[in-house]
């Protein structure tokens, strides 16, 4: 895994320093998925901070609709809304409708930190209806859950299951697995929060196994260390402490809190 992300690593500073605004695009994706799926949280601010400072327009120059991708990636732990607001003026300027709609997004996820769940459930129902006119069906699973993950927060609860049941649909008609394992582990969430914990014990069950396959070590620790929890709830005590541990094992050794 190290030597993946070296190998990235080196392919991004290359194209960045260079401006070659075609191979930063294609890099986009798969450097911010992989350094998500490997916890590179660190790694991958700094990369996209340094892609944001090297691409930005010279005088006189039209900023660059990579360059404005580039400031609407990778905005989970660190965000102005001033860079976001720029971005969207350049994604407007381009009838860009998945930048702009990411936009959407990240203006939602800034009113939860705020909580301000209302103001969250409206930018995503306007990102929804964006991206469902494109027919992108990755970001329409994505901005789905995140939008029924905003119900929940209200109370909305049969809109959170509705909408999560509907992203995990889509997602295994296309074979995105991240998808599935994000909707399930929705799904064991919400159980658990109602007190279901045989269901979530399943679920999370589940989400172990198939996180383990698609390299996704966050999710595994999240489901173990909740299956454990589950476990222990329902008196299955010895378990509950293999799971926890596991879980807590896993999250250690990533370096990062369990999600």
């Amino acid at each position: 895994i190290a030597l993946d992300f070296e190998n990235m690593r080196r392919a991004w500073k290359w194209a960045v320093s260079r401006r070659d605004f075609d191979a930063v695009n294609r890099a986009l994706a798969p450097l911010s998925s992989f350094c998500g799926t490997r916890v590179y949280y660190k790694q991958g601010m700094a990369l996209f901070q340094y892609a944001r400072e090297e691409l930005a327009p010279k005088s006189n120059e039209e900023p660059h609709l990579v360059w404005a991708r580039a400031l609407i990636y990778w905005t989970e732990f660190d965000v102005k809304r001033e860079q976001i607001e720029r971005a969207l003026e350049i994604a407007k300027r381009e009838n860009a409708a998945i930048e702009i709609a990411e936009c959407y997004t990240i203006f939602g996820r800034m009113a939860s930190y705020e909580g301000d769940y209302a103001t969250t459930v409206n930018w995503l129902q306007r990102s929804l209806e964006l991206v469902q006119s494109t027919g992108d069906q990755f970001r329409i699973t994505r901005v789905m859950l995140g939008l029924g993950s905003a119900y929940v927060q209200l109370g909305q609860h049969e809109s959170h299951l509705q909408l999560t049941r509907q992203a995990l649909a889509l997602a295994r008609q296309t074979g995105d697995q991240e998808g599935v394992a994000e909707g399930l582990t929705e799904l064991a969430e919400h159980a658990f929060l109602l007190g279901q914990y045989e269901e979530a014990e399943q679920t999370c069950a589940e989400v172990i196994v198939l996180s383990d396959e698609i390299g996704h070590p966050s999710l595994v620790a999240w489901a173990a260390t909740t299956q454990g929890l589950c476990s222990l709830l329902l008196g299955e005590n010895e378990q509950a402490a293999t799971l926890i541990n596991d879980g807590l094992d896993i999250s250690n050794r990533l370096g990062f809190p369990i999600p």
